[in-house]
């Protein structure tokens, strides 16, 4: 059971909140809160040269002292440096700005959501209107969070739509991150976030299509085939440039 699941256990125990509970926003906070976000950025500047520093404090004494050899040892940790960087480095490109985004959110709201006074119910960590608007969102995000199956990552545009909802939710998960329930509805009343809730419904429906039509058998008729196979990948582009347009205002 997750920390979370124990959360609403513990708020049953009490009887003290009535709160309505986000399964969905819960399981993506749960999910991202506590991964790292910048952690391997970091890393990739500190250790490397931590480990230069002590290749040299420890074996250029050595070297000056007695051999010339010992600045073999002194190679090897540059050369270890070398390769903390480029592991941590690379690790941290394999993380998508959107994605880092949502994780330093989703651990904002976590601290918050695992507080006593919303545990209790005396100050809940999310206002009801934007916590069921959240967990419509959370809902279509982890429907496609995965991008590695071999199916999803044939298609570009699955691709491209993937990164939209990245981008989308990221955005989304600042409704939740003002400091209270009144500045979260005032946020809500500004008015961008139901028309990108809709746009994530909208490519959510196309790529559940296009996950069906791959599902199936194709057609015996070629011709058929290709033209089926046109339009739904029309419609899944559309929807995506017209998002990223939304988005872009």
């Amino acid at each position: 059971m997750g920390a979370l699941s124990w959360y609403r256990a513990a708020r049953r125990v009490v009887g003290l909140s009535s709160q309505p509970e986000y399964p969905n926003l819960e399981a993506l906070l749960e999910a991202e809160a506590g991964q790292t976000d910048n952690g391997y950025f970091l890393a990739a500047r500190i250790v490397p040269p931590i480990a230069s520093t002590l290749g040299l404090a420890v074996f250029l004494p050595l070297a000056i002292i007695f051999s010339p050899l010992f600045y073999i040892g002194i190679a090897g940790f540059f050369a270890l440096a070398a390769g903390f960087w480029f592991l941590f480095d690379f690790l941290d490109r394999s993380i998508s700005a959107p994605k880092k985004r949502i994780r330093k959110l989703a651990s904002l709201i976590w601290a918050r959501y695992g507080g006593i006074s919303n545990l209790v119910g005396v100050e809940p960590a999310i206002s009801a209107t934007v916590g069921h608007v959240l967990d419509d969102a959370a809902a279509i995000y982890l429907r496609h969070s995965d991008p590695t199956s071999s199916r999803k990552s044939s298609s570009d545009a699955y691709r491209r739509a993937h990164q939209a909802l990245e981008v989308a939710m990221a955005k989304m998960l600042e409704l939740a991150t003002a400091p209270n329930l009144r500045s979260q509805e005032l946020e809500f009343e500004s008015g961008w976030a139901l028309p990108l809730l809709q746009e994530m419904r909208q490519v959510d429906i196309a790529l559940t299509q296009l996950a069906q039509y791959a599902a199936n058998d194709f057609p015996v008729d070629p011709l058929a085939n290709l033209r089926e196979a046109r339009a739904e990948l029309t419609g899944v582009v559309s929807a995506i440039d017209e998002l990223e347009q939304r988005q872009s205002h």
